[in-house]
Parts: structure tokens; sequence; C-alpha cells
């Protein structure tokens, strides 16, 4: 995509040889690319924004995220770093909740 921004900069800085209809097609390639990325990106912040509901729902609150019911509308970095905290709270929990337990009186 780099390279794509490159060539039409390049192409601009040559008005005399301006090809329109490459540079619109260039145009169009790099939006569709754009739009893709865009709905990977979207997919992706949605299976972070379940793991880390689920994790609150088991582990408890964090401090990035300290309802579950708002966990779905958390985006960008702020989920990251939930999700992040989230996951070191989970396996903080898990991780003592052997420990933690006692054998069943008989």
């Amino acid at each position: 995509m780099k390279e794509t921004f490159e060539k039409i900069l390049l192409d601009l800085a040559q008005p005399h040889h301006l090809d329109l209809d490459g540079l619109r097609e260039t145009i169009e390639t790099l939006a569709a690319e754009a739009e893709l990325d865009r709905d990977m990106l979207q997919l992706y912040e949605l299976e972070l924004q379940r793991e880390l509901r689920a994790k609150v729902d088991l582990a408890g609150a964090v401090s990035g995220c300290a309802a579950p019911e708002i966990a779905f509308t958390l985006r960008g970095p702020v989920l990251i770093t939930a999700r992040r905290e989230a996951a070191r709270q989970f396996n903080r929990v898990f991780h003592m909740a052997p420990l933690c337990r006692k054998p069943r009186d008989s």
C-alpha cells in the first residue's frame, strides 16, 4: 500500500504526464483495500470485545472495564489494555483457585 501512495505522489508531482484514468484506478484499488482492512479490524475488535467480556464475567472486574455490561463498548487501545488486564486477572484467579479449594467434609 505504501508503494501505491508513493506512486500516486510521484504521478501528481509530474502533472504534465498525469494519467487520470490510471490514477483513478489506483485510488479505487486503495479504497477497496482500505475497506477490507477496516472490515478485518472490526472483526478482530469484535472478537477482543467478546473475550474481554467473558474474562470479566469469569474473573471479575479489571481497571479498564469495571462492568462486563460495558465490555462490548470499548474500542482501540483502551480495549487492548483492558483485555491484557483481564487476562492477567483471569490467570491470577484461576491459578490460585485450586490452591484455595478445600476438600469436602465427608
